[in-house]
């Protein structure tokens, strides 16, 4: 039997693709109002909370074997949603970015 001796973690995390933009340290009561959980729940848009990263996702994947959703957008469907983003907090389009990264599940 083996013993292991280094430190174990049975975390997993996913890989994401985000259209949208960075809001940490931002008042979201001004961005949002009393609508933050409405956009969320309601309009369709994602909040990744560790990341403080709000948007619309592309795609996701786990490091459990699971790939990133295969997905092909225009660059049109792109800019609409950077546009919806951008609409919906008020804020430039040239603010909103294709985001790619990494969270803890």
């Amino acid at each position: 039997m083996k013993t292991r001796t280094a430190f174990v973690s049975n975390s997993s995390s996913s890989s994401f693709v985000l259209v949208g933009l960075p809001i940490k340290g931002k008042d979201m009561e001004t961005m949002f109002g009393d609508d933050f959980y409405e956009a969320v729940e309601v309009d369709g848009f994602d909040y990744l909370g560790e990341e403080e990263i709000f948007g619309i996702m592309i795609a996701t994947g786990s490091s459990d074997g699971e790939s990133l959703t295969e997905r092909m957008l225009s660059i049109e469907e792109i800019t609409e949603k950077a546009q919806k983003v951008a609409s919906y907090i008020n804020c430039n389009i040239s603010d909103v970015k294709l985001i790619t990264g990494e969270r803890m599940c």
